[in-house]
């Protein structure tokens, strides 16, 4: 059964709650949210339910918690009056927007050049680096 409902910043949830070192917010309405947040117009609104932990599922977000004077708090690391809860998305109300800089938008748009980017990615990410060259076989040092 799922306990009290907020709302809060889309992009906050999706890529810093339980990531970031610092809080989090989530109000009880939409207006209180837009109060103390002015970009939720680009970074989009989700309500959000916190979960009693017993009753977290997989994709539940397990994080510390304090409600006071309406507004959850959240916290990576355990603080002094803070429980910990699940916080589970209950629905995107206003999806962000994504604005691709103009000076980025030709990789967006150059299936092999994001492709090429994407494999680089994914190998450092492996940790698979091509071996420093040799100054030995250097044509200019010669």
């Amino acid at each position: 059964m799922l306990s009290d409902q907020y709302y809060m910043d889309l992009t906050d949830f999706s890529y810093e709650l339980g990531e970031a070192n610092c809080l989090h917010f989530a109000f009880p309405t939409i207006e209180k949210l837009k109060e103390r947040y002015s970009c939720v117009e680009d970074c989009g609104i989700c309500l959000v339910a916190l979960v009693p932990i017993s009753e977290a599922k997989k994709n539940d977000i397990k994080i510390y918690c304090q409600v006071s004077g309406g507004v959850a708090t959240f916290s990576r690391k355990k603080k002094k009056g803070f429980t910990k809860i699940a916080v589970r998305k209950i629905e995107v109300v206003q999806p962000y927007e994504l604005t691709i800089p103009e000076r980025e938008q030709w990789l967006w748009n150059n299936a092999d050049a994001m492709a090429s980017v994407q494999k680089g990615l994914d190998q450092a990410k492996a940790g698979e680096f091509a071996e420093d060259p040799s100054m030995d076989d250097d044509e200019d040092s010669k």
